[in-house]
């Protein structure tokens, strides 16, 4: 049988198969990491391995010199001169941000109102809208759009409930004098203290003021007239000579007989007709507003004047259309602002309430 040879293995060595110690050698030498000189380390024994890296210290030196160059003198990155224009830069864009956010509030506080009682800033002119009074009626209706429409029943009280609330809540503050910051007081001399407001005795109303009803359970209900607050306005009241041509003539001779008996005419002049339909309308206290009542200031307990017509001699089932008008020197009654001044409202004393 021919001998058999096994690669790196000397045969002739000390019996076959065994590989001697040289050979051991450089197994391991070849097999093991690249540049081992002997067996590798036995595992465990990692007290000799290095904590820090030469790449952790490259990274703490760069770190380090970004934080101060002393080849450059810069500090992070950026020289002493660059530092102070970036201060300077922000010290000068705060204090605009500061100006202009100062500058701010002192125009929106310039528009607040100061006033102890409440005043708007704004007061607008002559040509504004705002400048131009208006007129309303209570009791309240839900088609105040174009015209306040009044159905109701004098036979049914569900009928005009509603109404009767809305009257009774609108003159609530008339009658007391107590529960207001400052009391009103009794301007029925022609004068009016600075200051204060004039109090309005709604047992002036006559016998509106003393039914509980209104009148609409006996045809002839009341109809509060009243005009809209306008600050600072002061009414140029008319005399029965430089009265409108289109003014009633019931109107005209009202002031005429005022002026004969050398009683107040310092009204803003109130007129109502029946533009559809007959009825008869009777005025409590006066056909206008006491010029005593003006100007508006917004000073607590302010109570608008009141005219209350009685409306009568309705026709059950036909309607009646009434137009109120406001008469002073300085209400223009010309185009659109015509019908600032200007009111009208329907009264239907239906029966289809029993139907």
């Amino acid at each position: 049988m021919p001998p058999c040879f096994v690669p790196g293995v000397d045969s002739t060595s000390e019996g076959p198969g065994m590989a001697s110690e040289q050979d051991t050698k450089s197994v391991y030498a070849r097999s093991g990491p690249r540049g081992a000189t002997g067996p590798p380390k036995p595992p465990g024994d990692e007290s000799k391995i290095p904590t820090h890296t030469k790449r952790m210290e490259n990274k703490q030196e760069s770190f380090s010199r970004f934080l101060w160059n002393p080849d450059t003198k810069t500090v992070l990155g950026r020289t002493g001169l660059s530092w102070a224009k970036i201060a300077l830069f922000y010290v000068f864009f705060y204090l605009f941000l500061a100006g202009y956010f100062a500058f701010m509030m002192t125009v929106f506080y310039s528009t607040l109102d100061t006033h102890e009682y409440g005043r708007p800033k704004y007061t607008p002119t002559d040509g504004s809208l705002l400048r131009h009074p208006g007129v309303s009626i209570r009791p309240r209706t839900s088609t105040e759009f174009m015209f306040a429409a009044i159905w109701f029943d004098s036979t049914n009280p569900a009928s005009y409930e509603g109404y009767v609330e809305s009257l009774d809540s609108f003159v609530e503050p008339y009658k007391s004098n107590q529960n207001v910051q400052k009391r009103r007081v009794d301007c029925t001399a022609g004068k009016r203290p600075g200051g204060v407001s004039c109090n309005f005795d709604i047992s002036q109303l006559g016998p509106c003021a003393s039914d509980r009803a209104w009148g609409f359970d006996k045809l002839e209900p009341c109809i509060l007239v009243k005009m809209n607050k306008l600050l600072n306005w002061i009414p140029e009241p008319y005399t029965s000579k430089d009265l409108p041509d289109d003014a009633p003539e019931e109107l005209r001779t009202y002031i005429q007989n005022l002026e004969k008996t050398g009683k107040d005419t310092s009204y803003t002049w109130l007129s109502c007709k029946p533009v559809k339909g007959d009825c008869i309308l009777d005025y409590y206290p006066e056909p206008g507003f006491p010029q005593v009542y003006f100007p508006f200031d917004n000073n607590p307990g302010y109570l608008s004047p009141i005219v209350a017509i009685k409306i009568s001699n309705l026709t059950v089932n036909q309607d009646v259309h009434v137009a109120c008008t406001l008469w002073a020197k300085n209400i223009v009654r010309e185009g659109f602002r015509k019908q600032l001044s200007e009111i009208i409202f329907v009264l239907s004393p239906d029966d289809y309430w029993n139907s």
